[in-house]
């Protein structure tokens, strides 16, 4: 799923901030420590992540990320305790993700279908399937265990999916609209420059006249400016937006001085399209951010350190499974 490391990245960031050890969520400290229960790696809120799961992404992660190239960096000369720690940080991060997208998926009765829940059924058959003898000795899990650590990650990549199409949705071409003109700005003790560079834009006919008032009477940005919403003060923004082409704003006066605007192109295509996709990634980040402060409100989350110290980062090259994703992948996307 495309999804997969745009999600990891951004629920990792908002729920760890870096690491698991102690951190600070919507300005509340949440501890870790040995509360998850034997057999547990973590808690977070009454969702628990077993040993055998946080297992499973361990040996798939090492095996999909192992090789640069020609290079098995657990076989070059490098530093693997350094490695292992960034793998299992990575697996962490990843699990924890999901079981925070779990928790708020319990709050809000999203659940997996029936239909669903035989895609994920045959997905833990195929997927099982394909573990070779070593493979299992170390995972230690039966096909009924691979089938609810992708009911776990199924629903995760539900809630998200979700959420992310919500969001696409709210975010309008006017308010991603980026726009192009001549913003003359001057302190407010210059009222008589400012009543002239008004009369001279109210006569300005093309760009170039605009520019050439700009260059005499602005005392900052001379060059025509490209801009999208929360560049300039509110009073700025809405005198520039509500502008046609070839239209001027008159005096826009702020606490931060004197503006005028004269509008070249009221909405840049190509810049549009582009701050589109960045004020849809900003909203996404925020909306989880939001979702992790919600569920951490009244909620602590724990570590189980001895546990998760005992899992081994690099399973041993009799172990060869790599496939958990991809086979999830191929039975089921949301």
């Amino acid at each position: 799923m495309k999804n997969l490391k745009v999600t990891a990245a951004i629920l990792a960031a908002a729920i760890v901030a870096g690491s698991f050890s102690g951190c600070k969520i919507a300005g509340r400290e949440v501890f870790f420590s040995t509360g998850s229960g034997v057999g547990n790696v973590f808690r977070i809120g009454n969702l628990r992540c077993s040993e055998k799961e946080a297992r499973v992404y361990l040996a798939n992660y090492h095996n999909l990320y192992r090789s640069v190239g020609e290079v098995d960096l657990w076989s070059a000369n490098l530093n693997t305790d350094h490695l292992t720690r960034n793998l299992k940080q990575a697996v962490l991060d990843h699990l924890s993700m999901v079981y925070a997208m779990d928790e708020y998926a319990k709050e809000e009765n999203i659940s997996l279908s029936d239909s669903e829940e035989q895609k994920i059924a045959d997905a833990a058959e195929a997927y099982y399937d394909s573990l070779t003898v070593d493979d299992r000795a170390y995972l230690r899990t039966s096909e009924g265990d691979i089938r609810r650590i992708y009911e776990h990650y199924a629903l995760a990549q539900k809630v998200y999916a979700r959420l992310m199409t919500q969001v696409d949705e709210e975010v309008s071409e006017d308010e991603a609209r980026i726009m192009d003109a001549y913003v003359i700005d001057l302190s407010q003790g210059s009222q008589t420059d400012a009543a002239a560079a008004d009369a001279a834009l109210k006569v300005a006919s093309t760009p170039e006249q605009a520019a050439a008032v700009a260059q005499k009477y602005s005392q900052n940005e001379k060059e025509m400016v490209s801009f999208g919403r929360g560049t300039y003060p509110t009073q700025v923004e809405e005198a520039a937006f509500a502008l046609d082409d070839g239209e001027s704003s008159g005096q826009v006066v702020t606490d931060q001085g004197i503006y005028l605007i004269y509008c070249v192109d009221k909405y840049d295509k190509k810049l549009s399209e582009e701050n589109k996709i960045n004020v849809i990634a900003a909203r996404k980040k925020a909306l989880i951010s939001e979702i992790i402060t919600k569920q951490t409100k009244d909620k602590f989350s724990y570590l189980n350190q001895s546990a998760w110290d005992s899992l081994d980062a690099d399973p041993g090259n009799s172990v060869k499974t790599n496939s958990f994703f991809t086979i999830f992948n191929e039975n089921i996307a949301f």
